[in-house]
């Protein structure tokens, strides 16, 4: 009787040292991404993630290309709101740049905490993909919001 309370409990300190290490990790999911064409030559290209608050410091970024290209440097997104729940809101902005209107936005989100940690959306594998190039006139808009995988 007393060899199994012992490895029952000694199960319970395993899992739950694993479920408690899972509210470590870093998770980070896609609210919102869009390009807003607002005239033939310009648009801004934004990025709304979710992600929990584990560290203090941390990096949130978003790495794009555009259409067939290489992968290009990361933007940095900004902490916009927590949400009360130990989650945070971030956003990425990139205004007024005629090359997101005439390609295809392929991107993923990546965050970072110190210790090497990371985290990323990236749609599972397949990136996501914005692309108003289809558009015709002004004030056109491509959106896409987070995936349901794993």
């Amino acid at each position: 009787m007393l060899r199994k309370k012992i490895y029952g409990f000694i199960l319970c300190l395993l899992f739950g040292t694993l479920a408690y290490a899972d509210n470590f990790a870093p998770v980070v999911k896609l609210v919102k991404g869009e390009i807003i064409q607002t005239s033939s030559s310009g648009g801004s290209f934004q990025v709304t993630v979710a992600l929990n608050n584990i560290a203090y410091d941390k990096k949130v970024e978003v790495i794009y290309k555009l259409g067939n290209g290489a992968w290009e440097q990361p933007l940095k997104a900004k902490f916009e709101s927590n949400t009360g729940d130990n989650m945070e809101i971030w956003s990425m902005k990139q205004g007024n740049l005629g090359e997101f209107i005439s390609n295809p936005v392929h991107f993923y989100i990546r965050y970072e905490i110190p210790g090497g940690q990371f985290a990323i959306d990236d749609n599972c594998g397949d990136y996501y993909l914005l692309d108003v190039s289809a558009f015709m006139g002004e004030d056109d808009i491509s959106v896409v919001e987070g995936s349901n995988c794993r």
